[in-house]
Formats: C-alpha cells, sequence, structure tokens
C-alpha cells in the first residue's frame, strides 16, 4: 500500500446547491444536525436543555416587544451566500419576502443571535467572521460559559468594528429598538 499524504489532497468545498442535493439523495440524512460553513458541511452540537431554556428565554422576552413588521425565526436557516448556511439559534428578519421560496440573506437580518456552551469557540471564531464578512450588521452571542452576551456591530471585513460585554441589564438591537432582552430574565 502507498502511503498517501493528505497535504496532496485538495480541500473539498461545497455550495448550498450542493448540499441540498445530498439532503435529497439523503447523503445527509433529515434527523442529522448540521450546517454548510464556508462550504464546509459541519456538525452541530446536540441542543441541551440549558441552551434550549435560555433560547426559550430570549424568544418570550423578543415577542413580547417585537415590532409587527420583524418575524423571530428560531433555529432556521439564513443563506449567507452560495458556500455557506449557517442555522443561527435565533433571528430577527424584516417582513416583506416570502420565506416558503427562500431563506433569508444578509440584508433581511436584522439580528442573529448563537446561544453557546460548547460552541462557543465556533460562534466567536469562524462563524462571527463569516457573518461580518456578509454584512449582518448585528451578532449576540449569548455565553452560557460566563453569564454574558458579547454583542457585536458594524461589520468591517472578517470582524465587527464594534464589541460589547453585557453581563447585566438589558440589551436591546440597534434595527430593533424595540426589543429588549433583560439578562436577569434569561434561564442560563
Amino acid at each position: 500500500m502507498i502511503p498517501m499524504s493528505t497535504e496532496a489532497l485538495p480541500d473539498r468545498r461545497f455550495s448550498v446547491e450542493e448540499y441540498y442535493a445530498m439532503a435529497r439523495a439523503g447523503v445527509i440524512g433529515q434527523a442529522e444536525r448540521v450546517e454548510l460553513l464556508n462550504g464546509q458541511i459541519v456538525p452541530m452540537t446536540p441542543i441541551g436543555s440549558r441552551h434550549a431554556a435560555c433560547v426559550e428565554s430570549i424568544v418570550r422576552q423578543i415577542y413580547r416587544s417585537c415590532a409587527e413588521d420583524v418575524l423571530v425565526r428560531v433555529q432556521s436557516p439564513i443563506r449567507v451566500d452560495d458556500s455557506s448556511e449557517p442555522e443561527p439559534d435565533i433571528v430577527l428578519v424584516r417582513r416583506g419576502p416570502d420565506y416558503r421560496d427562500c431563506h433569508p440573506s444578509p440584508a433581511d437580518v436584522l439580528l442573529a443571535i448563537e446561544v453557546a456552551d460548547s460552541s462557543l469557540e465556533r460562534d466567536t471564531g469562524a462563524k462571527r467572521a463569516m457573518y461580518a464578512e456578509a454584512g449582518i450588521r448585528e451578532l449576540w452571542v449569548v455565553n452560557l460559559r460566563d453569564h454574558r452576551i458579547q454583542v457585536y456591530r458594524g461589520p468591517r471585513g472578517a470582524d465587527y468594528s464594534i464589541e460589547e460585554e453585557s453581563t447585566n441589564g438589558q440589551v436591546t438591537p440597534e434595527l430593533v429598538p424595540a426589543v429588549r432582552v433583560a439578562l436577569g430574565e434569561l434561564e442560563w
């Protein structure tokens, strides 16, 4: 047997169309929790009870104050580009397009929220860079480990120009100022 060097193998990236073709063909099972990030099919961490409770508590607060011109989508894809279709835990999108025919694009996204425990490094690293490059105007990473919300605004290249952390009080998205999330009401 001839040993193969992995350096000789090209890195294979997939498009969103190829990703969906694999799902239709059964290569990716319906029950598999994966997302397409920068052309790579990435397994998603199973949703633990703390994570689920935190998402539900954020959604309850958003619904109490959300404007009628905003849709709240939970663990649903957004189409970032031809090689990325992440599934943020919560995303606020503008009403208007018929999302039965397509997933929201970066121009539709008013706020993306990732709830992170075991996924913290990915959410604050590769996913944060991907969201910034796509022009997602605001990203919150709800850090379950440290009981804080990391707020990123002003995408500039592969990062955000503004980074803030909140450990108490409330946070409000710039594009949806009616929404307020009180950290004291979160289920950490």
